[in-house]
């Protein structure tokens, strides 16, 4: 479940997982942490993003009590929260209202059909939140719990990345600092995004000569031909194309190799780079399901934490002319049975 906002998402997760999760985000991420049932993301414009979710001592698997609360905000003064209710009975979808218990106190919050939540009364609901140990949501005939353990550590590490800290805006620690005081949003870098060509006639059959072209054959070692890897091929310019192979395949995820070829011999094939803007990182879900737009010239990766796929690793790609650069990526690393998982949005550039 990925947001956009505004300008607009840990322990159970597969070690695998959990280790590239710390090194992509150590490197470049301003704050990405675990509050026991709560995670906080703030990415390099200073947007942050929380989400939480039951308990882990109550989730056992069973993904008819899954639950995910997730909230969003814009760095700068005066922006709001905006929150996204996710429960696991689609049915709620079809109910406007959703009772919230907390602290002995009923709200009623407004929710739309995709989830999203009025940002007034929603306000009034994190307040409340910010001391108690859960909050019990009913709707369309059903509850679920949702747990507020390290809700306001993760409140107050939005304060704090966002410098709200003792303003009549912050979540936690309000006070009489102007709100002017707040920092502006910081830049995003930008990408020069270049579309791909439509594909010619006899395009499909270059992958046979381009493939025997490459030199570096651990792709088709270890995934051979007589296993059916997948291939296709996309034209990039009035010259070249990429072919892209299958190169390995798991239960639930695969991941292939591109190569930029000429479209006559010789095709020289070179394997497609894929830069990462943020600092001294190139790694993340990298190629792993990978899937190409054939037309704008922009591919998507996702690696999943297990089959459900409710913990994941996922960005979105930009072919430059040369070479995929990453344009956005998210996190969703609460293994707590929400198919898709609750993203949080952990990178982000403008394109042009």
């Amino acid at each position: 479940m990925k947001h956009t906002f505004l300008t607009h998402a840990r322990r159970s997760m597969p070690s695998l997982l959990l280790a590239l999760l710390a090194v992509v985000v150590g490197s470049y991420s301003h704050a990405l942490d675990e509050y026991k049932d709560w995670d906080i993301a703030c990415d390099n414009t200073k947007h942050c993003e929380a989400a939480g979710t039951e308990s882990e001592e109550a989730f056992d698997g069973d993904t008819a009590h899954a639950v995910a609360l997730w909230i969003g905000r814009d760095a700068g003064p005066n922006t709001p929260v905006l929150g996204t209710l996710t429960l696991s009975d689609r049915s709620y979808a079809a109910a406007s209202q959703a009772s919230v218990v907390v602290g002995g106190k009923r709200f009623t919050l407004n929710v739309a059909p995709n989830g999203d939540l009025d940002p007034a009364p929603l306000k009034v609901l994190l307040a409340a939140m910010l001391n108690e140990n859960e909050a019990r949501i009913s709707t369309a005939g059903q509850t679920w719990v949702l747990s507020l353990a390290g809700f306001k550590a993760a409140a107050l590490k939005m304060d704090e990345m966002q410098g709200r800290l003792f303003t009549p805006g912050a979540l936690v620690r309000k006070g009489n600092k102007p709100e002017s005081t707040v920092p502006p949003p910081l830049p995003a870098p930008v990408v020069h995004a270049v579309p791909f060509q439509p594909n010619r006639k006899g395009d499909d059959a270059l992958a046979g000569p381009v493939l025997a072209a490459v030199a570096d054959r651990d792709c088709f070692d270890n995934l051979p031909d007589d296993q059916g890897p997948q291939i296709s091929v996309v034209r990039v310019s009035s010259t070249q194309v990429i072919v892209e192979r299958e190169c390995s395949r798991a239960a639930y995820q695969s991941e292939p190799t591109l190569w930029l070829a000429n479209d006559k011999p010789p095709y020289s094939p070179k394997e497609v780079e894929f830069a990462d803007a943020r600092p001294a990182n190139t790694s993340g879900a990298g190629q792993y399901n990978f899937e190409l737009d054939a037309k704008s010239g922009h591919a998507d990766s996702m690696m999943k934490g297990r089959g459900l796929n409710d913990c994941n690793e996922s960005e979105e790609w930009a072919w430059t002319g040369r070479r995929f650069v990453v344009t956005q990526a998210w996190t969703a690393p609460q293994c707590r049975g929400i198919p898709g998982g609750v993203s949080l949005r952990v990178w982000v550039s403008a394109e042009k």
